[in-house]
């Protein structure tokens, strides 16, 4: 229930993509600031989502994709959702708890 009025609260506040898949939402050119706790290697974005669920502190995660330049692709743990801006190398979301 919470997930679902956050993400309508997202929704409604940013034009931004979000998607839902196996009940994460993905937010597309995003990333969440602050509450980050842990960084750590990631391959994809399924597996950032999925390392949140697995952490109770983790209400929240953004993905970086690798890309040259800027070294190996990164997920941001998040203890909170916290505020949402655009970035085109980023994918964030919400652990649906």
């Amino acid at each position: 229930m919470r997930a679902s009025i956050v993400l309508a609260a997202l929704i409604g506040l940013s034009g931004t993509a979000i998607s839902e898949e196996d009940g994460y939402s993905h937010e597309q050119k995003t990333y969440r600031f602050g509450g980050t706790y842990k960084v750590i290697a990631a391959t994809d974005v399924q597996s950032c989502a999925n390392r949140c669920q697995l952490e109770d502190v983790c209400l929240a995660w953004s993905f970086q994709r690798e890309t040259q330049g800027l070294g190996t692709a990164r997920c941001e743990l998040k203890s909170s959702v916290g505020r949402a801006e655009e970035n085109a190398l980023m994918v964030s979301g919400i652990s649906p708890r």
